[in-house]
């Protein structure tokens, strides 16, 4: 064998080692990437985090034994309930408003009121805006507030005394007019006696009128 033919032989061998040594890589590489593929972790579903969010922030401040006792479908039946309740007050404040020009209208065509009354488009759009308001009343003589809270009731509404509501201003001016009245009531039976003075010696002599209105007058916070 010539020395040239045995080079050759030699280059030979050395090009298959290469070769095994290259096919031994790619299928260790090829193992390594399904060895990660099966232990990674999956992404996150964002519907699953959702709702983990929505249950974490309605059920927020219950125990956390009390809280896994509470399904998802419950919590979907209560804010169905929920928004059904305010779609039904939401028609009953529309409906008052609508019932309430109405009324004017009637009143009109039976000569009971003069037609300049009739709302234009702007004063209708103006009554309709919302108006936030606090409820005040007088509070003699009302009870055990715990019991039986004061306040107004309108349409079969009740409106708690120091509570805060959002309404058309319609409504709210409504409310205004029946508490300026039951606080008018309040006064005109507090001072029956205009004679009776408060004060000793040289002290300032006030009405009951006057201790009464300083004391708790009406207030009728509005902010549009």
């Amino acid at each position: 064998m010539t020395e040239e033919q045995k080079e050759k032989m030699a280059a030979g061998r050395e090009r298959a080692k290469q070769e095994r040594l290259a096919e031994l890589a790619a299928a260790a590489a090829e193992a390594e990437d399904a060895d990660a593929v099966e232990t990674a972790e999956p992404e996150p579903d964002e519907a699953a985090l959702a709702l983990q969010a929505r249950r974490a922030n309605l059920l927020q401040g219950v125990p956390a034994d009390i809280a896994a006792l509470i399904s998802d479908e419950e919590l979907d039946a209560i804010e169905a309930e929920e928004r059904a309740k305010a779609e039904q007050e939401r028609k009953k404040q529309a409906l008052a408003s609508v019932r309430g020009a109405l009324r004017q209208i009637a009143r009109v065509e039976n000569d009971l009121i003069s037609p300049d009354v009739l709302r234009s488009d702007a004063e209708r759009a103006r009554l309709m805006e919302p108006v936030t308001f606090r409820v005040s009343v007088p509070l003699e003589g009302s009870g055990n507030p715990a019991k039986s809270p004061a306040g107004l009731r309108v349409d079969g509404f009740f409106y708690q005394h120091g509570q805060t509501y959002t309404r058309p201003r319609a409504v709210a001016d409504s409310i205004r007019e029946m508490m300026y009245r039951v606080h008018l009531a309040e006064l005109t039976f507090r001072t029956l006696d205009q004679d009776k003075i408060y004060g000793r010696g040289d002290a300032v002599v006030l009405k009951p009128a006057q201790i009464l209105m300083a004391r708790s007058p009406m207030q009728f916070e509005v902010a549009a």
